[in-house]
């Protein structure tokens, strides 16, 4: 273990392994389901709409946008625009479903770099924010990334799937890295655990934690640290 600015950062970070998924393991690809959510209400006036994470397809159109809500009802609720401009719940038919910042993940495995992955999306904006290229995928399951989001990272040489300080986040880790081993090739696939980067971290902190504990330089540094190892 060693320090950099008062940040605890491990010598290693875990390599996941890739013998233990094997081909009879092999999860069957299928395009993941999201329940469509009808209310009769306007989108563009709702107050309960704390942020918005607009994903897009490769060439970067607007494919669906993830809305984070307070007060009452489903936390988060997806919506997508009709031919008319108009915003209306539930995904579009008949329509892939891209990972989040696809345009620049796509971009950056061209570039060989690595690329994050992590629990959610306002996570993926703080790395991306840091200087490093992070996606994730719709909503709260630690089983959310199934095979078919797999297509998305082909090509990539390094992958790192950041896992907070909390069981859950440990359960999403590890469903994500032995599926993304289900069918990805030539890629080094490995996990870092928050609490390898600073041992005092709160129960169910991240990354946001770490960057108001530590501040945005010393955290850039670490994670250049981190990258490093590939």
């Amino acid at each position: 273990m060693k320090k950099l600015n008062n940040l605890e950062v491990s010598d290693k970070i875990t390599l996941l392994d890739e013998k233990s998924t094997t081909v009879e393991e092999k999860a069957e690809i299928k395009t993941p389901q999201l329940h469509k959510v009808v209310k009769n209400e306007n989108l563009s006036s709702d107050k309960n709409t704390i942020a918005k994470y607009v994903y897009r397809d490769e060439d970067g159109k607007e494919v669906f946008t993830v809305h984070k809500r307070i007060g009452r009802g489903s936390p988060y609720l997806v919506s997508h625009k009709a031919e008319n401009g108009e915003e209306i719940f539930g995904l579009p038919e008949d329509s892939d479903l891209p990972i989040y910042n696809l345009p620049n993940v796509r971009q950056d495995i061209s570039k060989e770099e690595v690329i994050w992955i992590t629990e959610g999306e306002s996570k993926a904006d703080t790395l991306n924010k840091l200087g490093v290229t992070a996606t994730t995928v719709a909503f709260k399951d630690t089983d959310k990334w199934h095979d078919y989001y797999n297509k998305y990272l082909v090509g990539a040489k390094s992958i790192v799937v950041l896992v907070d300080n909390d069981t859950k986040s440990e359960e999403f880790a590890d469903n994500t890295g032995q599926t993304l081993l289900s069918t990805l090739e030539d890629v080094n696939i490995r996990c870092l655990y928050m609490r390898e980067i600073y041992s005092s971290l709160k129960e169910g902190g991240d990354i946001d934690d770490l960057v108001e504990l530590a501040g945005i330089d010393t955290v850039k540094a670490t994670l250049e640290s981190i990258e490093s190892q590939f």
